[in-house]
């Protein structure tokens, strides 16, 4: 008896102070990856215009919804009135969402059956802080693991609230969820998810549902009348620029999902924790974890993907695939009790084996009691799991697409946004793809070539699908119309080779999706009205682009 309470409340301290360690390893993961995306400029130059008093606008003036999380930009914004250079508020708030999720996956454990006080508990964390993918965008800015701790805190809250009982509980679980569907448009299948898995089981389920839906339905109803008036658009701008529900669409989303499972440990490592735990030894947690994992998925197949790298899109199913994983294996290894047994924090701490009320009769210890050798075996499996999570495969297209952003595109964007800032006229703008950091450090009136920013290209009637996920809709016409003082053409171009202005191929990339996405600028009016032009960076970088006459 007494030697295994000194090991239950050793376990207690070491818990604790593993997991401590194991956020850590994601933190040191994280700088190891050291990225930032070109699309956090954005966020930032938005939240920049807000304490600016210019409003929640990219261009001054220009009312266009062209980012995707309300929340992430709220919070962007708070941070830079309070002083933090906006850049650098986008990152330690992405930092500070994945060390949160670490957090959240030990804090599931009780729910998925695993003892909170086990060093199994901490399974899941190591799993997150393994992912590579998870890690390369814990500094990188957008909301990706801000809402994939949203994503596993709304249904751990749901768990909890259903648990307590109480009506507060509920409606606090349901403002969880309520943010979560605020922070991306696609959040609303979370909290609908919960509805339909955890709410709507059992008795009194009308009263629950209110009590959990009135918070998620006043918040939407709150941002959707703001943005009717602000925006005067029902969705997004950025919905209108890249989403288009047809047959090639979905089937480019079902190509990204399956590419990050072949890429991330192979498709039976992503689909079994996501299916099992639902089924064997479920418990209602790891149902709810199941079933918002699978809205996930489905609503990433049917946007069609994403083009950023590194599946951004996954990020808010990583969480949870590493909270049902752990109990996988924890289920494997004899580490969890049966399904009948309530895995909540009260009842799951260790039961002694005599009980003096019943006058010292035996007690079976429950199948999720402590064993040494079982915690080791799953500690095992989870060391032949978390390579493959964490070695993404250096042939991906999305992983390459990272070391080309991290080492060479954006330092050299932001180049060319810093030239423009100390070069440009105080009337000029500017027309690029893309427009992160060089509209940041520019910060010059920019339009956006595929019209992330601009109304006009973003509701142009393209068919979404064929091509690079968020660069299918162009007008070059139109952007000419616009008269923008500068066309930083070639994905704004930057290089260490001099180009010659009368070159044939100049601002001709190699790549030919860009030259593609370009292509209808080149006509006789470019031209007539631009002439090209060649500026030396430091570094021994040259500048390429075309400056109106």
């Amino acid at each position: 008896m007494e030697p295994a309470n000194k090991g239950h409340g050793a376990a207690i301290f070491l818990v604790p102070l593993g997991l401590l360690v194991t956020l850590a390893v994601l933190v040191w993961h994280a700088c190891a990856y050291d990225f930032v995306s070109d699309d956090a400029f954005i966020v930032a130059r938005y939240a920049r215009n807000v304490v600016r008093g210019a409003g929640w606008v990219y261009n001054a003036g220009e009312r266009v919804e062209g980012y995707t999380s309300f929340t992430w930009l709220a919070l962007t914004a708070l941070l830079g009135r309070c002083g933090v250079d906006y850049v650098t508020a986008v990152r330690r708030a992405s930092l500070a969402g994945a060390l949160l999720c670490g957090v959240l996956c030990n804090a599931a454990a009780a729910g998925v059956g695993i003892r909170r006080a086990s060093p199994a508990a901490l399974l899941a964390p190591l799993l997150l802080s393994a992912s590579g993918v998870f890690c390369c965008w814990a500094l990188g800015g957008l909301e990706g693991c801000g809402y994939a701790a949203l994503a596993l805190a709304a249904p751990l809250a749901a768990d909890w609230a259903l648990r307590d009982a109480r009506a507060s509980a509920l409606f606090a679980a349901g403002c969880i969820g309520g943010l979560a569907a605020l922070t991306r448009p696609e959040g609303l299948a979370i909290p609908a998810a919960v509805v339909a898995l955890g709410i709507l089981p059992g008795s009194q389920r009308y009263r629950r549902t209110l009590l959990y839906g009135l918070p998620v339905a006043l918040l939407l109803a709150a941002h959707l009348a703001w943005r009717c008036s602000y925006y005067g658009d029902w969705l997004p701008n950025t919905y209108y620029a890249k989403v288009g529900l047809n047959r090639e669409s979905v089937l480019r989303g079902a190509k990204y999902v399956l590419n990050f499972a072949r890429h991330n440990g192979g498709l039976p490592l992503l689909v079994l924790p996501l299916i099992i735990p639902a089924i064997y030894r479920a418990t209602r947690l790891s149902r709810l974890l199941c079933g918002v994992a699978a809205l996930l998925l489905v609503g990433v197949v049917l946007v069609g993907g994403d083009g950023l790298p590194m599946y951004r899109f996954m990020l808010p199913i990583i969480p949870l695939w590493c909270v049902l994983s752990a109990k996988l294996i924890a289920d494997a290894a004899g580490l969890t009790p049966p399904a009948s047994i309530d895995p909540s924090p009260v009842a799951a701490a260790p039961e002694p084996r005599h009980d003096p009320a019943a006058g010292g009769a035996a007690r079976p210890v429950p199948p999720g009691g402590f064993r040494g050798w079982r915690c080791g075996l799953a500690m095992v499996a989870t060391a032949c799991i978390a390579p493959a999570i964490g070695n993404v495969s250096r042939e991906s297209l999305f992983y390459l697409l990272y070391q080309d952003q991290r080492n060479v595109e954006i330092p050299r964007w932001r180049a060319a946004g810093e030239w423009l800032a100390a070069n440009a006229p105080k009337d000029a703008s500017a027309a690029c793809v893309p427009i992160g950091a060089v509209g940041y450090y520019s910060d010059l009136p920019i339009i956006d070539m595929v019209g992330l920013t601009d109304r006009h290209i973003a509701r142009r009637d393209v068919r979404i699908g064929g091509g690079w996920a968020g660069h299918e809709k162009t007008d070059g016409a139109y952007v000419l119309s616009r008269k923008p003082t500068y066309l930083l053409l070639g994905n704004v171009m930057v290089s260490s080779e001099r180009v010659a202005p009368d070159a044939p191929n100049f601002l001709q990339p190699r790549s030919e999706a860009i030259r593609r996405r370009e292509s209808d600028l080149f006509r006789p009016e470019m031209y007539e009205h631009y002439r090209p032009r060649v500026v030396e960076l430091t570094g021994g970088l040259y500048f390429h682009f075309m400056e109106r006459k």
